[in-house]
């Protein structure tokens, strides 16, 4: 028994593109019923992202069956598993099919795959996807962005710098991820990865190339106090399209500031203040804010700003936004965001880069649905939408038709799927998929 599971994982590992289109077609004329065919449900907003397009460069070779192999990455995020066999075991037929494969990829061809992509690679992935979104308007155009050094603790046997995620926990091996997210709209531009060993300051200076790159005209970056740096600040201070705005110690050097500053108060109980401020040996000049709050005793909260907008709606309005990007990690971490099985970056990152894509996909789905479903986190809404729907699938002409059962109507899916080919053409998206051989894609629901 053992030989022949072998000799078909050997099999499997040979296969070729041509091979896979065939038995691909011939698992479509048998038909094909289960649970994972709510997958199918991404392929428009797959459609419109250029999700196909994007992995093709990516990849960066005319290897169609690596593209399939990518796209399955990009599903393992889309149903929050870190293996494409939850439990050791996953449904091939919808889950394959949804990759335009015959078959399931091992986890050791997924992980050879993304070992073959350079981190360089990655990073281009997520620009493109990056400027693909902005070209949507999934960005809001005030463009405030928050950054966020996300540490994921892995359990890596390596040697390695330990971390603490908070002062008062215990030091854990750590990678690190430097996020720069929309907070208005809480959607992720780009992210970097690093050893435990990289400084927050230089990562978020690669992080500022990244965002260059994508074309913001000017931004004003909501940041925390590890980038309470004299080296980042002074980077921010020079740069002629960012302003940043962070939280900064009580420390001697800014607390003896206090009595010599001006609080105007905003309301009982609330005060601001601003002066300029200069770092011991450096002459470049900042905006220090200080937040005041108490009645007769006080507590300060100071920030350092390059920027010269007020200092009411720098701190009042704007910093507590920078909460959204706490949100995505509690609704959309379980994507990819909130495990670290390897040490290896170019394969983290190229998992986690596939993640963006699922993410992005999904956020376009939920802006179709009514409230409450359309604030569901990542896990809910896998559960739910791409592992609980019972379906089957059938080929009428060039069209694979997926007939899904007991959809409650309250989710209104019917409304947005149905006679989706003549959706697509009217938006003037092309309705042939190309990871599925060009078929056409229609859904009923009864």
């Amino acid at each position: 028994m053992e030989q022949q599971v072998s000799k078909r994982r050997k099999a499997r590992l040979k296969i070729s593109p041509s091979s896979n289109q065939r038995r691909f077609r011939q698992q479509l004329a048998q038909r094909v019923c289960g649970t994972h065919l709510g997958l199918m449900l991404l392929l428009p907003f797959h459609l419109k992202l250029g999700t196909w397009p994007m992995l093709k460069q990516y990849l960066g070779s005319a290897d169609d069956l690596a593209c399939h192999m990518a796209l399955q990455m990009v599903h393992e995020a889309a149903i929050c598993t870190n293996r494409i066999r939850a439990k050791n075991t996953l449904c091939n037929q919808g889950f394959a099919i949804a990759n335009g494969l015959s078959f399931l990829p091992t986890d050791k061809q997924i992980h050879e795959l993304s070992d073959g992509q350079s981190m360089e690679q990655s990073l281009a992935l997520q620009l493109a996807l990056a400027r693909r979104r902005k070209e949507l308007g999934h960005y809001n155009p005030a463009n405030i962005l928050a950054l966020d050094p996300h540490r994921i603790i892995t359990q890596s046997g390596r040697i390695m710098p330990r971390k603490k995620k908070m002062p008062r926990e215990k030091a854990a091996k750590m990678m690190q991820t430097f996020f720069c997210n929309d907070a208005l709209s809480g959607q992720p531009f780009g992210f970097g990865i690093a050893s435990p060993g990289r400084s927050c300051t230089r990562a978020s200076t690669q992080l500022l190339a990244f965002l260059e790159q994508i074309g913001l005209p000017s931004a004003l970056l909501l940041a925390d106090t590890e980038h309470y740096t004299v080296e980042l600040l002074s980077t921010i201070l020079e740069h002629p399209r960012f302003d940043i705005i962070v939280p900064a110690p009580n420390a001697k050097h800014i607390y003896q500031l206090y009595p010599t500053m001006e609080f105007k108060q905003y309301w009982p109980g609330y005060a601001l203040a601003g002066k300029p401020f200069q770092f011991k040996g450096h002459e470049q000049t900042f905006q220090l804010i200080v937040q005041r709050t108490g009645l007769t005793r006080f507590s300060y909260k100071p920030f350092v700003s390059t920027s010269s907008q007020d200092a009411f709606w720098q701190v009042n309005q704007l910093y507590p936004k920078r909460w959204s990007i706490e949100d995505f990690f509690n609704f959309d971490g379980h994507m990819g965001w909130n495990r670290a099985a390897t040490m290896n970056l170019n394969v983290r990152l190229a998992k986690q880069t596939a993640a963006l894509l699922a993410q992005a996909a999904c956020f376009e789905l939920k802006q179709l649905l009514p409230q409450p479903f359309s604030q569901w986190s990542a896990q809910h809404l896998a559960k739910t939408f791409f592992l609980d729907f019972d379906g089957s699938l059938k080929v009428r002409d060039d069209t694979i038709v997926i007939t899904f059962y007991g959809v409650p109507e309250k989710l209104g899916l019917h409304q947005h799927f149905t006679h989706l080919p003549q959706r697509l053409a009217r938006s003037g998206i092309n309705p042939k998929v190309p990871w599925l051989f060009d078929f056409k894609v229609d859904f009923v629901f009864k």
